[in-house]
């Protein structure tokens, strides 16, 4: 697990490490500066070609350190230092616009003045001149890191832009400068990193939104900052290897009664494909059996496509006011005794809005309240229950996981408002949070970063590509899901964690797919077909 703090959450990180466990932020600053200069060794060796500063020379190339008067240019002043120790040709333009300077700055300030490194301040420093002669190879970003709230603007944000504008390698300080380090917004101006050394934990904001894009290659560096105790969610994230330790084992004497009974409600005359994505997803994660609950139409694709599956027929319910009611009585009943089968039970992929589907998800309600069987809502279940909200208090006591998109959700929350007005372009961590506490749900907020949100925290997902846009895609993590909470038992180590896992599988074979396809030619059947890869390697780490 991976902590992704928000600003605030980093500088009470920082003075924790300083007051409570008594490292002196000069120390800090020095560690900081320290790995800047680890980090861009690195990026200069003749084999860092991925960097782009391959080609750069010590004894010919030079690098300028943009400063302001906190302690973000206390590690640019720092870094400069130890440049020039190092016989690399360092500058430093030193912004002022700060009144108060800190402490440590003082400090890195009057140290530097026995430097061989070159100081100019804002007043006497021709941008144009230096742009145009093309005198830098490398600019560094150390105006302002994680505490920044308000936009950029004066001086600051006429510094932004001249580094933006340099033909220059850019490596910024932590967090870009016009970053938010809470939400990846932009604050007015932003500077555009190529490289980022962040120090401690990869900082929130540079793992959403446009803080992605700004921030470039994010390199975490430990300076030995440590994580103070705190109440409320945290937001973190994990890597590809966790899927070993969160994947629940297979009981060596299991069978196809015992290792997971999935129900897939799904599919429509238009439709029929998402029913089979989401069903060959639930047989390759391993669930022993799966059924899909769909339309009479459907039989023969799915019967031709996804030959391991059960297959339930229900006929669409007639317009006649008798005939309906006769229809959907006979409906509940069906869906009664197939919930009663099943371990955990997927509606909603390609299901359609229509009044047959609505009948479905409320007869669904009924019949899960004499079951164990979790609940996954995906799709049209969700345009579903944003149609008749009070649909969900129906599912009180359940395990119910929602995984809506960005479009879904912003139809969810105009029946769950968010209290502070955000949207999950504005604060998806945020908006995850407070929804799931509302609820009572798990949510499983689908887009280039999925966000878990449940009783145990706030899971960012990391992991995953651009390849994985592509339609379809949901429904094999719906069918992932499904499997992963039928085939684990209720009192099994770690299944509160079952989201989470089923995001990180998904996104894996999203990553094999792009290696194996393109992320361009990818389609979400790539995405099933690598799923059992994935798992075979979780498999394999497990045993050694």
């Amino acid at each position: 697990m991976i902590w992704l703090p928000t600003g605030s959450e980093a500088l009470a990180a920082d003075e924790y490490t300083q007051k409570e466990i008594g490292i002196p932020g000069i120390v800090l600053m020095e560690r900081a500066a320290l790995q800047l200069l680890s980090a861009f060794q690195e990026m200069t060796e003749e084999e860092s070609g991925g960097f782009g500063l391959s080609r750069f020379r010590k004894e010919r190339d030079r690098i300028l350190i943009v400063a302001e008067n906190g302690n973000n240019g206390g590690d640019g002043l720092a870094f400069a230092r130890l440049l020039g120790e190092a016989g690399y040709l360092a500058d430093v333009l030193m912004l002022d616009g700060i009144p108060k300077k800190t402490e440590s700055f003082r400090v890195q300030e009057r140290i530097l003045e026995a430097c061989p490194v070159r100081v100019f301040d804002a007043a006497h420093f021709d941008l144009k001149e230096a742009a145009a002669e093309r005198r830098y190879a490398a600019v560094v970003d150390a105006i302002f890191g994680a505490g920044l709230s308000r936009p950029v603007e004066g001086i600051q944000a006429e510094m932004v832009r001249f580094m933006n504008r340099l033909p220059a390698f850019r490596i910024a300080v932590d967090v870009p400068t016009g970053i938010s380090a809470d939400t990846g917004r932009v604050l007015g101006t932003a500077f555009r990193a190529d490289v980022t050394v962040t120090f401690g934990f990869p900082k929130l904001g540079l793992m959403l939104g446009e803080g992605r894009e700004y921030a470039g290659r994010v390199l975490v560096r430990d300076i030995g900052l440590r994580i103070p105790e705190k109440g409320g969610a945290m937001v973190y994230t994990r890597e590809k290897k966790d899927i070993a330790r969160l994947l629940p084992a297979r009981p060596v004497r299991g069978h196809k009664g015992t290792m997971g009974h999935v129900l897939l409600i799904a599919g429509s005359r238009e439709m029929c494909g998402a029913a089979v994505l989401a069903a060959r997803a639930a047989l390759k994660t391993g669930a022993g059996l799966v059924k899909v609950m769909t339309e009479r139409i459907n039989r023969e694709p799915l019967a031709a496509s996804v030959p391991e599956a059960l297959i339930e027929l229900y006929d669409e319910l007639s317009g006649d006011p008798e005939e309906y009611e006769a229809g959907r009585e006979a409906l509940e009943k069906q869906v009664r005794r197939a919930a009663s089968w099943a371990d955990a039970i997927c509606i909603g992929p390609g299901l359609g809005t229509g009044d047959t589907s609505l009948e479905l998800l409320r007869s669904l309600a009924k019949a899960v309240k004499a079951t164990d069987a979790d609940v996954i809502m995906d799709a049209d279940g969700l345009n579903l229950l944003a149609k008749d909200p009070g649909l969900l208090e129906s599912f009180s006591g359940k395990n119910v996981i929602l995984t809506p998109h960005i479009g879904e959700m912003n139809r969810l929350l105009r029946a769950w408002p968010d209290e502070k007005g955000r949207t999950p372009d504005d604060d998806p961590t945020g908006v995850a949070e407070e929804f799931s506490a509302k609820t009572g749900v798990t949510l499983v907020m689908k887009s280039d970063r999925t966000v878990v949100a449940s009783t145990e925290g706030i899971f960012l997902n990391t992991l995953g590509n651009s390849g994985m846009a592509t339609g379809g895609s949901g429904d094999v993590l719906s069918g992932v899901l499904a499997s992963l909470y039928a085939m684990s038992p209720k009192e099994a180590p770690r299944r509160e964690r079952l989201a989470e896992l089923g995001v990180l599988v998904h996104s894996a074979a999203g990553d094999a797919a792009a290696a194996k396809s393109g992320k361009a030619g990818m389609v979400a059947g790539d995405i099933a077909e690598c799923l059992p890869g994935v798992l075979r390697e979780a498999e394999n780490a497990n045993m050694e």
